[in-house]
């Protein structure tokens, strides 16, 4: 059986002027775009 290691975590809090709050401000865009195109589903998926 696996050896279980924990780690304990901690959250990120990043200045507003850094690079990783724009990165995280355009993904949580993104998560709301949806995804369209003329290809068909099953050509998609393979």
């Amino acid at each position: 059986m696996p050896m279980f290691t924990h780690h304990d975590l901690e959250l990120l809090n990043p200045s507003f002027d850094s690079d990783l709050v724009d990165v995280l401000s355009e993904l949580e865009h993104l998560r709301r775009l949806r995804l369209e195109g003329d290809t068909p589903p099953q050509v998609a998926a393979s």
